[in-house]
């Protein structure tokens, strides 16, 4: 499934500056301690490689970026250092540093940083380089690779900050509203208990009260006492069913989950629940915290600029439909995360499918409950 993002702007100008970079050579402009031909493929090996580095650095399979990068830096060395007249060609070295930072932890791109300005002094000297200007030109890109690897680490942690902290806000707002329906739920029931218990005792006595008056009252007081019996039955009557509503009132799942979306700038989380949709608390706290979940999964994994949470009823159940739109995986690994799903759906008495990729939209999760 095709993205657009900026970083895919990026990768097209990289890719374009990579080229550029070796057209000279290419032209046969430079003198090459390789014949042109051998030197030709090494460079299309290095942007094929760059480019799948790019392409697959997000991957949960590590070990396609790593050996990826692995062919990039090896492809990247022995074309500077066999075209040390190449001019800007070391550039390429600082762009395969960068890219490094997504593959590789920051220790090991530091260490490719001082392999790729050896790599520069050396071509410099093989080029005829005095030792000086050898060492000021690796110095410079030593200078333009640090600037450039520190750049993208912060940038790394950054974003990586914010989603820890979207995940907290996400964990955050699934808690206050499981918390706000139970303690509705407990206002309602003390509330219920308390018309059973007061009003429902006394108005009960007061119904018989009037029943035992009704057959010694004599007239005009006894047509008065029985429209008094009346009323007291059925406003015993309102009560008891005042009590039912209150112990049987639904939840307000589209506020629960309504709760969630607001909580998360980023992706956007749109939530649709069908009017027929009625829920008691305890299946509403269940499918918050699938909602919580599976933006959770979209935050941390699928890089999603959308998620879509849509609940209604089919047989009888309730149905909760989420998805969003990042890459998905290939594989389902069931982490924490999901295996949180499962056992809440299933404990409710439902069922749980997990689709990890299809073709118009990335991970999928459907939960259907009791």
């Amino acid at each position: 499934m095709l993205r657009r993002h900026p970083e895919t702007i990026g990768g097209a100008a990289l890719l374009v500056v990579c080229l550029v970079s070796g057209v000279p050579v290419l032209a046969g402009g430079v003198d090459l301690a390789i014949p042109l031909a051998v030197w030709a493929i090494l460079f299309g090996c290095y942007v094929a490689a760059l480019a799948t580095t790019a392409i697959t650095s997000e991957s949960e399979r590590r070990m396609l970026p790593t050996a990826a990068l692995a062919v990039s830096v090896g492809t990247v060395a022995t074309l500077v250092l066999t075209a040390p007249g190449a001019g800007w060609l070391p550039i390429l070295l600082v762009f395969t540093a960068a890219l490094a930072v997504y593959v590789v932890p920051p220790g090991v791109c530091w260490l490719l940083v001082a392999a790729n300005t050896g790599v520069i002094a050396v071509a410099s000297m093989t080029h005829g380089a005095r030792a000086t200007d050898a060492a000021l030109g690796a110095a410079i890109y030593l200078l333009l690779q640090v600037g450039v690897v520190a750049s993208v680490i912060a940038d790394r942690r950054r974003e990586q900050a914010n989603a820890d902290l979207a995940v907290a806000n996400t964990e955050l707002a699934a808690t206050a509203a499981v918390l706000a329906e139970t303690s509705r739920e407990q206002q309602r029931l003390e509330i219920a208990r308390d018309l059973h218990d007061a009003l429902g005792h006394q108005l009960t006595a007061l119904a018989l009260e009037l029943e035992v008056a009704s057959h010694k009252a004599t007239e005009p007081a006894a047509e008065h006492v029985a429209r008094a019996r009346v009323l007291a039955r059925e406003l015993l009557a309102d009560v008891r069913a005042s009590v039912s509503e209150l112990r049987d009132r639904p939840t307000d799942l589209a506020a629960a989950l309504d709760t969630i979306a607001q909580a998360v700038p980023h992706p956007v989380v749109t939530v649709t629940v069908a009017p027929d949709v009625e829920t008691d608390t305890r299946t509403t706290a269940t499918l918050v915290r699938v909602a919580q979940e599976v933006v959770t999964n979209a935050i941390r994994h699928s890089g999603a600029r959308r998620v879509d949470i849509d609940v209604r009823t089919v047989d009888g159940r309730t149905v909760l439909d989420a998805s969003d739109d990042g890459h998905g995986a290939r594989a389902l690994r069931e982490g924490n995360g999901l295996t949180g799903i499962r056992e809440r759906i299933e404990g409710t008495g439902g069922t749980v499918t997990f689709v990890p990729h299809d073709e118009e939209r990335g991970f999928r999760v459907r939960a259907v409950t009791r």
